[in-house]
């Protein structure tokens, strides 16, 4: 590969980024991201998705022990960046948006309610015979 075929895949890659993720999620070098998902949106979208670590890990196509180190993290993940887009990928795939922070604050949602897990009878239609 040439340096101006090099230049060109670069740019390709950040021009999707930017209009697949917005902005938040462009690196500052190849290997760590800044304004990133966080290690609890990644926790978040996990648990909503009822994807066990071992699922995630596979799914992304890391190890075990780089999702167990990434979700035990405060803040930004303590991984490269290519890591971070594999899992997200994973995750999106299963159904999940990650929410950048906005002045509401980040997090995950599913992305099409369809998508979503039957979490059983909605508040309407509980009863005190049903609610248990």
């Amino acid at each position: 590969m040439n340096f101006s075929t090099a230049i060109d895949t670069y740019v390709s890659v950040t021009v999707y980024m930017i209009n697949t993720y917005g902005s938040d999620l462009i690196p500052k070098d190849q290997n760590r991201m800044t304004k990133s998902v966080s290690a609890g949106q990644i926790r978040a979208a996990r648990a909503l998705v009822r994807m066990d670590q071992a699922t995630l890990a596979k799914s992304a196509g890391v190890s075990v022990p780089t999702i167990k180190r990434i979700e035990a993290s405060d803040g930004e993940p303590a991984t490269s960046f290519a890591t971070v887009m594999r899992i997200i990928e994973a995750l999106e795939s299963a159904g999940i948006e990650f929410i950048p922070e906005n002045g509401g604050g980040a997090g995950v949602r599913w992305r099409d309610r369809a998508t979503a897990v039957d979490e059983g009878k909605s508040p309407e239609e509980l009863t005190s015979e049903n609610d248990g």
